[in-house]
């Protein structure tokens, strides 16, 4: 029983007896370190069986991570013999505390691109989340988020110093997101209906009667994917854009976990078009080292000459490729074809007359 809630606890699922040697394979070794550390921290003193039970590894594998988190972590689990199983060195963290140090002083710490944007978004997300006295889930989160800086070894001051050397640019947040959100939450997890009055960008105000079926953030800006009963079809409506929004008792439709990608995927992507026109991009010697990490179609072909890119792109929306050139502005040129030059042209001249 304690296997299947540590398990539940540390990563937040539970794992089956069935699922266990698959469990035990799959494992990290940084992710058992984190199991290790709660398994003690939860029950004060852990037994050698315990941890085999748990992590399902040999126990050469147990002793050579608790040797390595004592070695490279500076973690101060010994084993006691009087209470038969190992434990926090007590003395040593008493000592860390009165000296200031933190618990783990991490020596050699290294982070994959993903894991370190993963630790100071984290970070980022429970500073935004403490100034929000309501939040339903702030005391939940310090607790995650204290765990994960002691297992780092991260004081306050140790934090704020990792924080001011990584910058992290989100896309742009809505600076006043809907006062509906929650209403749309709870609708969401209880499969109920949801009346709705949705205005877009461009177009009529609808009042909808809606099943919300999942909610995606794109772009900074949130969505929410419904069946609408008035088009008797999936829609998305930009949170944006709705007016009011009312739980109905109603029990909406529910659709498979496994089938949601599936079914609503489509309604944030651009029906599909023949790419049979390639566009040729040059880059100048400016945005080429940049222009090289961009992939733009899992069919291009780019080289360099003279520190300069070449690129060639196959397309099939003539909007979509222009809007990512005109990004790059004065660094790209279209080489060819010559209708795309002219589309381009015909961009910038609209845009140029909105300041004249």
């Amino acid at each position: 029983m304690y296997k299947r809630e540590c398990v539940q606890n540390t990563l937040g699922e539970v794992i089956s007896d069935e699922k266990s040697d698959f469990w035990g394979a799959y494992m990290r070794e940084s992710e058992r370190f984190l199991v290790i550390d709660q398994m003690i921290a939860e029950k004060e003193v852990v037994t050698l069986k315990e941890f085999q039970n748990v992590l399902q590894v040999s126990p050469v594998t147990v002793k050579r991570d608790l040797r390595k988190m004592r070695e490279v972590t500076d973690t101060p689990i010994v084993y006691s013999k009087g209470r038969g199983g190992y434990v926090y060195d007590v003395s040593r963290m008493k000592f860390a505390q009165q000296t200031a140090k933190p618990r783990f002083s991490v020596k050699r710490l290294g982070f994959s691109e993903d894991e370190l944007h993963a630790l100071v978004g984290s970070m980022c997300a429970y500073k935004r989340l403490a100034q929000d006295p309501e939040s339903a889930v702030n005391d939940r989160f310090a607790t995650l988020l204290a765990r994960m800086r002691t297992l780092f070894g991260f004081t306050d001051e140790r934090e704020n110093e990792l924080l001011s050397r990584i910058k992290i640019f989100e896309p742009t947040v809505p600076t006043k997101p809907t006062s509906f959100f929650p209403v749309i939450c709870s609708a969401l997890c209880e499969h109920r209906r949801l009346q709705t009055a949705y205005e877009p960008v461009a177009g009529e105000c609808e009042i909808l009667e809606v099943s919300p079926l999942r909610l995606v953030c794109k772009e900074g800006l949130w969505y929410l994917d419904v069946y609408s009963y008035l088009d008797r079809e999936y829609r998305t409506l930009a949170l944006s854009g709705l007016t009011q929004a009312e739980v109905l008792p109603t029990e909406g439709i529910v659709i498979p976990s496994e089938e949601l990608a599936l079914k609503l995927d489509q309604l944030h992507t651009k029906p599909v078009t023949s790419e049979k026109k390639k566009a040729e991009l040059l880059f100048d010697e400016v945005s080429t080292p940049v222009a090289t990490l961009e992939v733009w179609h899992r069919k291009q072909k780019a080289s360099v000459s003279n520190k300069r890119l070449t690129l060639t792109v196959p397309y099939g929306d003539d909007d979509e490729i222009v809007s990512r050139i005109l990004k790059w502005g004065v660094h790209v040129e279209v080489k060819a074809p010559e209708e795309l030059r002219r589309k381009i042209c015909t961009t910038l001249e609209q845009i140029l007359s909105l300041y004249r």
